[in-house]
């Protein structure tokens, strides 16, 4: 299970992924995560060929990326210096 990622300064966080055992080595791909307000499943899909889009399958958050985070860890170190 994964660490809570805050995505947004709003405070809309990423929360486990059921049945996985991801740890902040963990490549990031297809669906990462649970979006802890609405519980829709977030996945993570490249935009260009510079971003990628996080994206809430139920309510519909999206936050861009750059395409050069790769895992877990690297996804929380970006939003924390946010």
């Amino acid at each position: 299970m994964i660490n809570p990622i805050v995505l947004t300064s709003f405070g809309e966080t990423i929360t486990r992924y059921p049945g996985s055992e991801e740890t902040d080595d963990s490549k990031l791909g297809g669906c990462i995560g649970v979006h802890d307000v609405c519980e829709g499943f977030v996945d993570i899909q490249e935009i260009s060929t510079t971003h990628k889009a996080i994206i809430c399958r139920s309510c519909h958050l999206r936050v861009v990326v750059p395409v050069s985070i790769q895992i877990y860890g690297q996804l929380r170190a970006h939003f924390i210096t946010k």
